[in-house]
């Protein structure tokens, strides 16, 4: 319908709590032609979110009846990127190993 709208909302968690959100309109009509209808592949950059360990989508739209949303709730993802961050403490637990096993070779060393 004129003025019609359904997006999708990305909240990005860490330890979870909300780090940020952010909206991507799949359908706008609210600002009337042309109908603004997502039909093709478009960039939805979530970089916005900052560091996560997890990111939640939730719909919503305009076109709302007695039992919610009517609009079909799902969206196509490809090619997701991302940089994989270690825990402060994984690294602790690296660094700690590589120095044990550096002192053992040490000691083998030096018999």
């Amino acid at each position: 319908p004129p003025g019609g709208w359904f997006r999708v909302t990305a909240t990005g968690r860490r330890l979870g709590a909300t780090t940020a959100a952010t909206e991507f309109y799949l359908a706008d009509r609210r600002g009337g032609s042309p109908p603004g209808i997502v039909s093709g592949w478009e960039w939805f950059d979530l970089s916005g979110l900052g560091t996560v360990d997890a990111v939640q989508f939730d719909f919503s739209g305009s076109d709302v009846g007695q039992f919610g949303l009517n609009t079909p709730a799902y969206f196509a993802m490809d090619n997701l990127t991302f940089t994989a961050v270690p825990e402060p403490g994984t690294g602790l637990v690296v660094v700690a190993v590589a120095a044990a096993v550096g002192v053992a070779c040490r000691r083998r060393g030096r018999r």
